[in-house]
Formats: structure tokens, C-alpha cells, sequence
């Protein structure tokens, strides 16, 4: 897992849609996870803007609500995570701690 972290406006979602669209080109469903329906909406502008195709994101409530389960997602990129967290829990998330290797 790659842990992408800099200021807003920086290109992270940039990032994630470029990756996201190689990975269809590739044959390998992926799917960007955002925080809310406006980000949905913002991603695929910026994708279309790009002039890339992407799968179209879901948001992090329709992930718990198990949208993507009968659907050949292989893997996501979940976009600013920090929001997502926050919109289940409704107060800011101070720290967080992750298991695995972080790749820099």
C-alpha cells in the first residue's frame, strides 16, 4: 500500500484517476473511493478532463453500504481518506495507525 500525503491542490487525485484510468487500459478493474457524491462528481470532471476513462468512483457510505460487492472491482484508491473517515464519524480523526508496509 502506498500512503500519498501532501497539501490540497497538490495532484493527489490527479494521481489516483491516471493510475485508475492505466489500470482499466491494463484490464484491471479499479475503482476511486471519495468522501462525498459532489467529489464523485468533481473526479469524473477532472478525469474528463484529462480526457481519461475511469470506472466511476463510489463514495466511502456506499462502500460500507456494499456496493461494490458483486462487481469485478479488483482494487481501490481511496481519495482523501481523512474525510472519509470523517464522514462516518462526524468529529476529526486525530491520528490513525496503519498495519502493513508503507511504501514511501
Amino acid at each position: 500500500m502506498q500512503i500519498i500525503e501532501t497539501k490540497r491542490g497538490k495532484g493527489k487525485t490527479t494521481w489516483l484517476i491516471r493510475q485508475a484510468a492505466k489500470d482499466l487500459k491494463d484490464g484491471v478493474m479499479s475503482c476511486i473511493i471519495a468522501p462525498s457524491l459532489s467529489d464523485v462528481e468533481r473526479i469524473l470532471l477532472r478525469a474528463e478532463q484529462l480526457g481519461l476513462y475511469i470506472l466511476k468512483p463510489l463514495t466511502f457510505g456506499q462502500i460500507i453500504e456494499g456496493k461494490h460487492r458483486g462487481t469485478k472491482i479488483e482494487k481501490f484508491y481511496i481519495d482523501d481518506v481523512d474525510r472519509c473517515l470523517t464522514s462516518l464519524t462526524r468529529v476529526p480523526i486525530e491520528i490513525i495507525t496503519i498495519t502493513g508496509e508503507v511504501e514511501p
